[in-house]
């Protein structure tokens, strides 16, 4: 019992830790190092320590792949920030309507979640991407898209629950609006749920953001205003996986120690 006490004590700050430590390397690490650049001289250099620049060695056409991964994080914390706290919001006010709202309109969103949650969120962000073009508000728009039917089915389903209540059917009882029972009664009730679910939306937006940069369909290489993206590196790594094996670990690394962190800062919501 102590020791199940003891880890679940630990792994939220652990969590928080590191999406800390990632949020100031996405936030200082473009202020001190430059955006990653063409230098054919350096191509597919492998790890050096001649500079800090060199100490993850280099990519297909020289470039650094610290630079890289630096200014992808940029883009991978904005736009995991961006999408989980858009989809949560949204799926929050959905929810809130599905359980107070008129019945013909809890009906209909019922459906339209359904309908969404047939389809695979990241097939249906792909071809969205595809007729889009490309860049960071276009990514956070079909994720946001394809991706909020999952935490609204979760949170509706609470809302309703806790719309039941005694205190609620109260609260109707003496008269107060439905926007009020939605935000002093209701609302409060469901922000331990919330929490967990942008937790999930953040780190399932940095995967969804990576796995459309593999495909060529996000982030493209290079390009202002985020120049990098850890799909695009790991997009590469493979490619080259014999020549330069240097390449893929570290955005694989990134993705794999930002998403954990995030599961962990509200495991004990959970």
């Amino acid at each position: 019992m102590t020791t199940t006490t003891t880890t679940t004590t630990v792994s939220p700050w652990l969590g928080w830790l590191g999406l800390l430590l990632a949020a100031l390397v996405a936030s200082v690490g473009p202020m001190v190092l430059a955006p990653p650049c063409i230098d054919l001289a350096h191509d597919l250099a492998p790890p050096g320590d001649d500079a800090l620049i060199d100490v993850l060695g280099r990519g297909e056409g020289g470039t650094s792949v610290l630079a890289s991964l630096v200014w992808g994080a940029r883009g991978a914390i904005g736009i995991g920030v961006a999408v989980s706290l858009s989809s949560t919001g949204l799926a929050l006010l959905l929810a809130l309507v599905m359980a107070l709202g008129p019945r013909s309109l809890r009906q209909l969103l019922g459906r339209l979640v359904d309908v969404m949650l047939t389809f695979p969120s990241l097939l249906l962000a792909a071809a969205l991407s595809a007729v889009l073009a490309p860049g960071p508000a276009s990514v956070v728009f079909v994720l946001v898209l394809s991706s909020w039917a999952a935490p609204t089915r979760v949170l509706g389903g609470l809302a309703a629950a806790v719309a039941a209540r005694d205190h609620v059917t109260a609260a109707v009882a003496l008269g107060a609006s439905r926007w009020r029972v939605a935000v002093v009664h209701v609302a409060p009730l469901l922000w331990p749920t919330v929490l967990v679910q942008v937790g999930q939306s953040f780190g399932g937006a940095i995967v969804a953001e990576a796995s459309l940069s593999f495909l060529g369909l996000g982030q493209q290489p290079l390009a202002p205003p985020l120049y990098a993206s850890w799909g695009t590196m790991l997009d590469d790594g493979v490619a080259l996986v014999l020549a330069a094996p240097h390449l893929w670990w570290p955005p694989a690394l990134a993705i794999l120690l930002v998403t954990a962190c995030a599961q962990l800062a509200v495991a004990s919501r959970r």
